[in-house]
């Protein structure tokens, strides 16, 4: 048997045109080069409010464990209104976290003096964030008094 070999084609400039086209060129790589440069700089607002949510609420947290500790510290008083009062009286160190973002722990308590016993006396807890835009995080807190002692 017997193989027949064709002639090769001869291919037409235009053929040949077609096939130099055929790859991406320098301006089709810009463009899409500008196209994802745009996407990325819409998205940098949601990535920024994103990251300021995220401070804030590890402010919040913070703030909401000193709340604790000192509400831990009041469960731990004599149910005394003496005791209450040195509580509420006795300055409290602020603390600073890592970021350089200052607390500030404020306890005040209603006066206990003139009510008949076993009262109840409300304290509140107060936290100020001081991050240059201050803000205030209060608990109240009910105290239950059994004798003036």
């Amino acid at each position: 048997m017997r193989k027949s070999f064709s002639q090769p084609r001869k291919l037409s400039s235009r053929s040949l045109d077609s096939l130099s086209d055929s790859g991406l060129g320098l301006v089709e790589i810009l463009v899409a080069i500008l196209l994802l440069a745009i996407l990325s700089v819409s998205f940098l607002p949601v990535l920024i409010s994103g990251l300021q949510l995220a401070v804030r609420t590890s402010q919040n947290n913070t703030a909401t464990q000193l709340v604790n500790e000192q509400l831990d510290l009041l469960a731990g008083t004599d149910s005394t209104c003496s005791a209450l009062t040195t509580f509420a009286s006795e300055a409290v160190p602020s603390v600073t976290d890592e970021r350089g973002v200052d607390y500030l722990v404020d306890r005040v308590a209603a006066p206990c003096a003139a009510v008949t016993f076993p009262a109840v006396v409300t304290v509140q807890l107060q936290v100020t964030i001081d991050d240059g835009s201050t803000r205030e995080i209060a608990v109240d807190s009910a105290f239950l008094l059994r004798e003036a002692g």
